[in-house]
């Protein structure tokens, strides 16, 4: 799974930086960074963890968009390590109002725990509110199933994004 998500990443900067200037400008629509702050539950109702990270995406057009992002717990004090998870996901818009100024999403996705070694896929929904033409405060909520050491959690996610 590792090795597949690296693939993945290494043929898009490959593309992205093989392709001439205006194939580039129609393929990418936006790109994205969003400081988050996570709250991380046990099971759907157990024991939550507080953490931070960062987020970073590109938007295919302006309704699908693909992210990475990495999240760091407030365990042992916050003397983990520095990144304690990874997660790629998809985001999609699903229904927006008043002029697209309240925004309705849909994401999926894996997640790498580091310290575990553990691999999840998650899915989840959550609600953007578009301030201005590059500014978004958001919340999402997304349910994650662990194949080896967890069984399943859940992750809610508060942000400020910045479109370029």
């Amino acid at each position: 799974m590792k090795t597949i998500l690296i693939a993945a990443f290494t043929l898009l900067a490959i593309n992205l930086h093989a392709a001439d200037t205006a194939k580039t400008a129609k393929w990418i629509d936006s790109i994205t960074v969003a400081p988050v702050a996570v709250i991380q539950t046990e099971g759907i109702d157990g024991a939550s963890t507080f953490g931070a990270g960062l987020d970073a995406g590109i938007g295919i057009n302006k309704y699908v968009s693909i992210h990475v992002a990495g999240y760091g717990y407030e365990t042992d004090s916050w003397r983990g390590g520095a990144v304690d998870e990874l997660e790629s996901y998809v985001k999609a818009n699903l229904a927006s109002f008043s002029k697209q100024v309240l925004v309705v999403t849909a994401k999926a996705g894996a997640v790498w725990d580091t310290a575990l070694d553990d691999y999840a896929m998650s899915v989840g929904a959550g609600l953007d509110l578009n301030l201005s033409k590059r500014f978004t405060l958001g919340a999402d909520y997304s349910i994650r199933a662990w194949f080896n050491e967890r069984d399943k959690d859940s992750l809610l996610r508060f942000f400020g994004q910045i479109k370029f």
